[in-house]
């Protein structure tokens, strides 16, 4: 097995696709959901996906973190450290440390998950009781009971996502997420026009999960270099051997899981803050467009995802002309897609959101204080998995400072201007901008030895080059 590992066009291709249409599924759900629910029901179900979002809290950083080492396996390392890379010393992929990798990923997800259950089970259960006066609306419970087992099985069988991208299957990955969201619109879609209410979004969402890791994990067993692995390494790993794996990844899965909670709260978090001082209605106009938003960015950082095996191929193998050439596409790319996604939401779906719902208004103002946040809070995320390539996660500390100043500030926004959203969002840019935004950016460019606009510029250039040749 070479070292050098590349991103094919197809890859990048179906990174969009893929993303593309986790944004555009949203979006044909909507006309369901608007004209379906009602305005409890549209807050209720903004609130269950805000809750989803604590899937990555409970996985406490370890997806990214097994991503990162199954990547460094597979690119020819031959032992696993808690900080930094060690110089690969061969081509192949040890096969028993790729095995001794993938038993030490089911232990800890089937543990990380039933706790994750239980807490779901009772502190969460105790929430959505609160916040809907005891389950006080149609197959409420049975709703928030049928998102427990979503939550539960998306935890439980997620590393097989994060092995697939560690081993560079992107397109298996968007192939998978494609099937999945074509899956939940058929049968959300059905069953809310049959009336189930917020129920039919819920049993839609749980059949999403269900088939978007099914199919991952199948394609992980069907590659035939892990069929190869599995088939020469039939050493069974002993509970003493995991716990020492993962007792090497602990040290950043624990620095990448306090980064989850802080982008976390930075971002879906401020719905459910929301959601304690204001209707149910207002929390779902924001969730709404924090929704459109944050899809928005989803498209944006798909390049991300797409050349992440790479960029940490070439940091493994200190090519630093090639990761230059990987940063500037990967930023030119989200620059341009960030900002015409966002026009497009402005000027097409949000005046089809209002006639499709007279009642829904929101703030131009609000929604370019947003764009602006959640442009620049992607930006730096983008960097900080950068940095994190390298196997080093020094933004950890400034990401959870900074998460809490954010719920001190919007918590204190709402009492000084109860229901103004629009300083719940000034708010989280202050914080950011403080620091975040501005320095990861500048400690990536001055550990690699290049700069910001130069790297841009060959990015933009490489992109044109590539569509001049088409």
């Amino acid at each position: 097995m070479p070292k050098e590992m590349g991103t094919s066009t197809q890859a990048v291709l179906w990174s969009y696709i893929g993303t593309f249409f986790s944004l555009s599924s949203g979006f044909l759900m909507l006309p369901f959901i608007l004209l379906k629910l009602s305005g409890a029901d549209l807050g209720l179900w903004y609130v269950f996906l805000s809750v989803n979002g604590l899937l990555a809290l409970f996985d406490f950083g370890f997806a990214p973190t097994f991503a990162r080492n199954f990547a460094y396996v597979w690119s020819g390392a031959k032992k696993l450290t808690r900080q930094g890379m060690t110089e690969q010393t061969g081509g192949e992929i040890d096969v028993n440390l790729f095995k001794l990798l993938y038993q030490s990923c089911k232990v800890l997800y089937l543990i990380l998950s039933t706790v994750a259950l239980l807490m779901l089970l009772s502190v969460g259960s105790l929430y959505i009781s609160h916040i809907t006066d005891g389950f006080s609306g149609q197959n409420y419970l049975l709703a928030w009971l049928v998102m427990c087992l979503s939550f539960f099985l998306n935890l439980y069988f997620d590393y097989y996502a994060s092995i697939l991208r560690g081993i560079n299957a992107i397109k298996s990955i968007n192939i998978a997420l494609v099937i999945s969201k074509v899956s939940q619109i058929t049968i959300s879609a059905i069953l809310l026009m049959l009336g189930v209410g917020v129920l039919g979004a819920v049993i839609g969402f749980l059949a999403q999960g269900v088939i978007f890791r099914q199919y991952c994990k199948t394609t992980f067993f069907r590659n035939s270099d892990v069929k190869s692995i599995f088939k020469e390494s039939q050493r069974k790993a002993s509970l003493n051997e995991i716990f020492i794996t993962i007792k090497t990844v602990l040290p950043n899965s624990v620095k990448d899981g306090f980064v989850s909670i802080a982008n976390y709260t930075a971002t879906q978090g401020s719905s459910i803050i929301i959601s304690l001082k204001v209707s149910l209605t207002i929390v779902g106009h924001y969730s709404l467009v924090l929704q459109l938003i944050n899809a928005v960015a989803s498209v944006a950082v798909a390049i991300n995802n797409a050349y992440l095996p790479t960029i940490q191929n070439r940091m493994v193998s200190r090519s630093k002309r090639g990761l230059q050439r990987i940063i500037g596409r990967c930023q030119a790319a989200y620059i341009t897609v960030f900002l015409g996604g966002s026009i497009a939401v402005y000027i097409v779906v949000i005046p089809v959101v209002r006639l499709l719902r007279p009642e829904f208004s929101f703030s131009t103002v609000t929604f370019l204080l947003m764009f602006v946040y959640y442009f620049l809070f992607n930006q730096q995320s983008g960097y900080a998995t950068y940095i994190a390539a390298a196997n080093e996660i020094p933004y950890a500390k400034s990401f959870v400072i900074s998460s809490i100043a954010s719920v001190f500030l919007v918590f204190l926004s709402l009492q000084i201007f109860p229901n103004s959203l629009t300083f719940v969002v000034l708010a989280q840019i202050v914080v950011q901008a403080c620091f975040n935004n501005w320095y990861w950016v500048q400690y990536f460019y001055r550990r690699e030895g290049f700069a910001f606009l130069p790297t841009l510029g060959i990015g933009f250039e490489g992109w044109t080059n590539s569509i001049l040749r088409r």
